[in-house]
Order: structure tokens, then sequence, then C-alpha cells
């Protein structure tokens, strides 16, 4: 029993159909993954900014009125402070008004 050439020729043609779906699977694979980390990375530096704005508006605080602020709706209040609290979690604690208060920023 031989294999004719037509059969070859089908069999290679499903060969090369196959690996062409399995490459587009992995480059879809791979393209998602990545996003998966860009969206991850951007997340982390938009909690880190956010971080960093409330320590910059109360050094600001301080370095205007030689005092750190009681609270955040202090900052908010008095020096333009925006916080996306519907994404964010807050924490500003502090022990003495000559003290950098303990800033804290979770995502919900």
């Amino acid at each position: 029993m031989s294999i004719s050439a037509n059969d070859k020729k089908k069999t290679r043609h499903l060969f090369e159909y196959f690996f062409v779906i399995v490459f587009f699977a992995a480059i879809i694979i791979w393209f998602f993954a990545g996003y998966s980390n860009l969206e991850k990375s951007t997340n982390n530096e938009n909690l880190a900014f956010t971080k960093e704005s409330i320590k910059k508006a109360a050094l600001l605080c301080y370095s205007i009125e030689g005092s750190f602020p009681p609270d955040i709706d202090y900052l908010k209040d008095n020096y333009n402070l925006i916080v996306n609290e519907d994404r964010y979690i807050i924490g500003y604690d502090t022990f003495a008004a000559n003290v950098m208060p303990e800033i804290t920023v979770y995502v919900r």
C-alpha cells in the first residue's frame, strides 16, 4: 500500500495549516499576557503617583504653614488635592504637627 503524491500534498497542507493556527494562537496569547502586564504596571504607577501627590501636598503645607495638615480633607480644601476616592482608599495618620504623617494608599 503506497501513499500517492496527492495524499502527501494534502498531509503537508494540513500540517502547514496547523502550524499557522498554532503560530497565531501563540501570538494572541503573548499579546494578552503583555497587555495584562502593562495594565498591572500602569496601576502600580498610578498608585505610587497618588501617594507621592499626597506627600508633596503635605510637604507644601508644612513649608508654608509650619505644620503638617491634620487630615486629608485639609489638603483637599486648602491645597487643591484631588484624589479618586472611588478607586483608592487613603490612610493618613498623624502623630504630631511637626512629624511627617504616615500615608498609605490602597486600591479598592
